[in-house]
């Protein structure tokens, strides 16, 4: 497994659906719980799988599981 795989993985537990709903096009509010407290978790799993502290702000403004891995990924 990459560490995007791993990611991906936390992600979708993260918002609560399966992971096949965790592709780049997704769109965050339509396949699960975006909210503050799915950000503050997706920056502690940010720093667990890729060893990074990101700005909170700029996973708010994320709409798209491709907007939170370029984040995650520092693209």
């Amino acid at each position: 497994m990459t560490r995007q795989d791993d990611f991906l993985k936390g992600l979708a537990t993260i918002l609560e659906c399966g992971g096949e709903k965790v592709v780049p096009d997704a769109v965050l509010e339509e396949i699960g719980t975006w909210d503050s407290m799915g950000v503050v978790q997706t920056l502690a799993l940010i720093d667990e799988v890729y060893g990074r502290v990101v700005d909170g702000r700029a996973l708010w403004d994320s709409k798209t599981v491709a907007d939170v891995i370029k984040v995650a990924e520092g693209s």
